[in-house]
């Protein structure tokens, strides 16, 4: 077997461990996941599962660190949009419910995140994509009317900036909702360790909370917010769409029609809070 298709079997065999894991979690919660289980539905053997992975916990990590890379991916393509006026609306299909919202709005876009964003903020090697490719699916994907904005205004528009990136947020979440789930509601310290936001500082250290913190400080500047600790007010406003994302993964059936309302106004009032408006 040449090296290149030996290095291609490796890859698969990997794949296919963390497809497998990503199944059991989204069944049973991270807790339910056991490399005796893994095992046993992939019909490998325990010593193929450590030779590509340490212990559980390393494959815990692994998709930990893939589910940011989908997020921080559609956030830097949200981004890259912005930059280049495009108009990622589209038509919007007829959707049924939170999920087909979901697909219909971020499709494999989250498939396509760059190397140096993800490994600022897990400390892991991720795949790495084209510029290219990420704006090639952002221009054919339907977006919430905030998205939309953020794409037809100009760049430096702080408002648009923070409700486009939100609006990517809550779409990359809702494609995967059962991983969101379990590893953004789960305590263990090493999940914690790459999911927590909260704590004072946070934002010299998360790529995601460093960007929303400049944003907003951008507008303070601007005189479109009003005086704040930026930093903190980053995390009470990632605190209130992370509340609103999870309620619509938990309420399962909640209709894209209402999803997108209810993502419009929650951003909509966040922005008017934030510019001290009553």
């Amino acid at each position: 077997m040449s090296k290149q298709r030996q290095q291609r079997k490796q890859e698969e065999i990997r794949k296919t461990i963390l497809d497998t894991a990503r199944t059991i979690i989204a069944r049973d919660g991270v807790d339910g996941l056991s490399i005796r289980k893994l095992t046993h539905a992939m019909d490998y053997s325990p010593a193929i599962v450590y030779h590509y992975f340490k212990d559980k916990n390393e494959i815990i990590l692994s998709l930990v660190n893939e589910g940011y890379g989908k997020i921080l991916a559609a956030i830097a393509a949200e981004s890259r949009a912005g930059e280049h006026g495009k108009d990622i609306a589209g038509v919007h299909p007829e959707h049924n419910s939170t999920g087909d919202y979901a697909k219909q709005h971020t499709g494999d876009l989250a498939e396509h995140h760059t190397r140096d964003h993800t490994e600022y903020h897990t400390g892991q090697q991720a795949e790495h994509h084209t510029r290219d490719q990420a704006e090639h699916h952002t221009g054919d994907q339907p977006g919430v009317r905030a998205g939309v904005d953020s794409a037809v205004n100009p760049p430096d528009d702080p408002k648009q900036q923070i409700t486009g990136r939100f609006s990517a947020y809550i779409r990359a979440a809702l494609s995967f909702p059962d991983e969101y789930k379990a590893f953004m509601l789960h305590d263990d310290p090493s999940i914690l360790a790459r999911t927590s936001l909260l704590e004072h500082g946070i934002s010299n250290r998360s790529e995601t909370m460093r960007l929303l913190r400049d944003t907003i400080e951008s507008g303070v500047a601007q005189g479109q917010f009003a005086p704040c600790d930026a930093e903190l007010t980053a995390q009470v406003l990632w605190a209130a769409v992370f509340g609103l994302t999870m309620k619509l993964i938990m309420e399962k059936n909640v209709e894209a029609e209402q999803t997108e309302r209810l993502v419009e106004r929650q951003l909509s009032l966040l922005m008017r809070g934030l510019g001290g408006e009553a």
